[in-house]
Order: structure tokens, then sequence, then C-alpha cells
């Protein structure tokens, strides 16, 4: 019981010094609320090169591209429409009712790209 008194009694020592009091009152005082001033000085400064290289990666166009497949390989049963590249190849795709949209689930595989055929 004493070992247990001991314990406690040296935590309570040891909690009020690691206890940060503090007053709201006094906070509000020193920082109003209603006011907020912003140091511009610690911000920096956007140059101009950075500027006209992120409009640049504005007007540049997608990443994939979709090419339409023309030519007919012998003994394939199924017509190729398109060939998408440049996005990782999908574990699965579904198309919208109207057939202009396409959702594919991503797979990572060395071969990259999707290829659509005309069932």
């Amino acid at each position: 019981m004493e070992k247990f008194l001991l314990y406690f009694l040296t935590f309570l020592l040891l909690f009020n010094f690691l206890v940060l009091k503090f007053n709201p009152a006094n906070i509000e005082e020193k920082v109003p609320s209603n006011e907020t001033d912003i140091n511009y000085f610690s911000q920096p400064e956007i140059s101009k090169q950075e500027k006209e290289k992120s409009q640049i990666q504005k007007e540049e166009k997608p990443v994939f591209i979709v090419k339409p497949i023309l030519a007919h390989l012998s003994g394939q049963i199924v017509k190729c429409v398109f060939r998408i590249s440049g996005i990782p190849s999908p574990k699965g795709a579904a198309f919208s009712p109207d057939g202009k949209e396409i959702w594919v689930t991503s797979l990572m595989n060395k071969n990259r790209g999707v290829i659509i055929f005309d069932a």
C-alpha cells in the first residue's frame, strides 16, 4: 500500500508540472480573434517562369492517345475499334449505355493501354 501511495503521489507531482494552465481571456487580449494579418514577407513570390510553366501545362493535351485501328488482322473473330495507350492496363472495363464513355479499373502491367473490340 505504501508503494502504491508513493507512486501515486509521485505521479501527481509530475503531472502537475506537465499540465499547461492558461486563461482564454488572456489569449484574446493579446491576439484579437477578429483581426487577421497576413505576413507577405514570409510567402515566396512566384517567378514569371513558374507562371509561364503553369500556363503551358494547362494548355497541354491529355497524356493518353486514342487511335482508331483500321486494319483487321486475319483470323481475328472480332474487329478492333480503338487502341488507347499511355494509361495503365485495366483490370476491368465497363461502357456507358450510349457507348460514349468507358470506365476502367487499373492493373499495373508492363503492357500499358486498352484495346477495344467490336463484338
